[in-house]
């Protein structure tokens, strides 16, 4: 019975155990293996290595390396590229792009080359949006909005609203403050309402 459950063999070049029907060994002087089922594997080789422990498993090589532990957690690495799943997140960079996302609300992706462009948004509350190209970001939400350039940015935010660009800047705090601000080469021109109070300047004179 003993001679049909285990077998033993050796040799100058490998060597080998067989426990029938759960164990297996096997050993040249460049390679490993060793697997116990249903739980466990274990392969080596001068640049790798394999295994797996019951819901773990896990791969190494030069560059590279993979973790998983079935079914909540996934990690795996090539070169520049990354990946991780993890319960609802999920994240992957290279050197092209970076995303992440926590389901089923959260979603964010920046692309570095070669256009830079970033992408953002937390459902329903908000939705950014950033081109680093252009110099542009934009936020977008149904409780408010802000956007901004290299030459203006305006939003809203109730019951405040801003507006600004190289020659005019607005302020606006609805229904009692509103400012108003014009810049030119003659010079500047303000009016301001905080009711009941009014007032209008500019460079040279004032009334209110």
């Amino acid at each position: 019975m003993a001679a049909l459950l285990y077998w033993r063999g050796r040799s100058p070049s490998s060597d080998f155990d067989i426990f029938a029907p759960l164990y297996y060994g096997w050993r040249t002087p460049d390679e490993q293996l060793r697997i116990l089922l249903p739980i466990h594997f274990r392969h080596l080789t001068p640049d790798s290595r394999s295994a797996l422990w019951g819901l773990y498993f896990e791969r190494e090589s030069p560059g590279k390396h993979s973790r998983i532990f079935f079914p909540l957690y996934f990690h795996s690495s090539d070169g520049q590229e990354r990946t991780t799943l993890a319960g609802n997140y999920f994240s992957r960079t290279s050197a092209q792009y970076d995303t992440r996302v926590a389901f089923p609300l959260f979603w964010s992706a920046q692309a570095r080359q070669p256009d830079l462009n970033s992408y953002e948004t937390l459902i329903p509350f908000y939705f950014k949006m950033n081109n680093a190209k252009e110099k542009v970001e934009s936020v977008f939400s149904p409780f408010f909005f802000a956007y901004r350039s290299s030459d203006s940015a305006q939003g809203f935010f109730p019951p405040f609203y801003w507006r600004e660009t190289a020659e005019r800047e607005t302020a606006v705090a609805f229904p009692l403050y509103w400012d108003f601000l014009k810049k030119s080469e003659d010079g500047w021109k303000r009016t301001q309402v905080f009711a009941p109070y009014f007032k209008r300047s500019s460079e040279d004179s004032e009334f209110k």
